[in-house]
């Protein structure tokens, strides 16, 4: 079961507001656990970005998607979901770009307020947060968790549905929040007979040819 980030967060922040911002020891050790855990988040993400660039390029993942917007804590639960129109491979590469940007804006920030003002909060609860931040990622908990990129049609990392799925109560929009209008789907060739089965066709045709 999947641990809820905000009973972790909440005692988190209260504990980092007890913390000696002027205790020069203190502001030492919270600087060095910052560094290390952010230097393994970073080469973390660019690890996860290899690996999601080298999966895009398999042809397997050459497929629409359609994908549910990310969970909402305050959002109404009985709204209706809006899938967004992907195509698997690309939002691979979209979503682990996305983490990279997240987490440089966060060192960015985070480092910035503590140069600035001189604030410690910041260093602490990110130093407690960030694997759990990781864990929440998609493309994380599938390479961490699930085993890889690979089967990622069976795996649905993204919560995706595929087009045969869908139906027509599911609205889709595009990246631009445009309502996207699904065409049908063409109808599957029929099938040609194999020799066997003409075989057997030819015979009972001549078994009753036979009677008759």
């Amino acid at each position: 079961m999947a641990i809820n980030k905000m009973f972790v967060m909440l005692p988190v922040m209260l504990a980092a507001r007890k913390l000696d911002g002027e205790d020069p020891d203190v502001v030492f050790m919270l600087r060095c656990a910052y560094g290390v855990v952010q230097t393994l988040a970073v080469i973390t993400t660019l690890f996860i970005y290899m690996k999601a660039s080298a999966a895009s390029k398999d042809k397997a993942n050459a497929v629409k998607i359609y994908v549910p917007p990310p969970p909402q804590p305050f959002a109404d639960p009985n709204a209706k979901t809006k899938y967004q129109e992907k195509i698997l491979s690309d939002h691979l590469v979209t979503t682990a770009r996305g983490l990279i940007g997240s987490t440089l804006f966060g060192i960015c920030m985070t480092v910035g307020l503590h140069l600035w003002k001189g604030m410690v909060v910041g260093l602490a609860i990110q130093s407690v947060m960030a694997p759990f931040n990781m864990a929440e990622n998609a493309l994380a908990s599938a390479l961490f968790l699930k085993g890889g990129f690979a089967n990622l049609r069976e795996k649905r990392i993204f919560g995706e549905k595929f087009r045969n799925e869908m139906t027509p109560e599911d609205d889709v929009v595009n990246a631009d929040g445009e309502a996207v209008v699904l065409k049908k789907e063409a109808a599957a060739p029929a099938k040609g007979k194999s020799f066997e089965e003409v075989l057997l066709d030819t015979w009972d045709l001549g078994a009753d040819a036979d009677i008759k």
